[in-house]
């Protein structure tokens, strides 16, 4: 559960919150499960501003006047996440971290075999911290 940033406490997991501060703030990466809603969600942390980059690239390559425009609303987002974190790492007040961005994504839903069958760099995924049930660090090996 949320709680009032006004009294300094933090969200359920502020240690899942550090390390999307961390990749937010300082490029940090690395291999994290997620259990979400029953399902495990497997990749590598990364920063807002390289997970809409990425979508941005994404979406601008499928061509065409509303994928570029779509892409250039994509890319000012990833611009704010940079401002925000990078360019300003010791401002005081950040702005809330309501999310968890993956690269490199695989899930796991119990019974089947993982999806998509084999890692891509551009299988991204953005999740709310707040629906993270548990992690693990490192990644299922199938």
């Amino acid at each position: 559960m949320q709680q009032d940033r006004n009294d300094k406490v933090l969200y359920d997991d502020h240690i899942l919150e550090a390390f999307v501060s961390a990749a937010n703030t300082f490029e940090f990466s690395m291999n994290i499960s997620l259990m979400v809603k029953g399902i495990i969600v497997c990749g590598d942390i990364i920063s807002g501003e390289e997970y809409f980059d990425r979508c941005a690239t994404k979406i601008t390559s499928v061509g065409g006047v509303i994928a570029i425009e779509l892409g250039n609303v994509l890319k000012k987002i990833s611009t704010t996440y940079k401002k925000d974190y990078q360019e300003e790492p010791n401002a005081p007040e950040k702005p809330y971290i309501n999310f968890i961005h993956l690269k490199n994504v695989q899930y796991y839903v119990p019974g089947n075999p993982p999806l998509p069958l084999t890692r891509n760099e551009n299988e991204l995924w953005r999740g709310k911290l707040s629906s993270v049930d548990g992690f693990s660090f490192g990644r299922f090996l199938i």
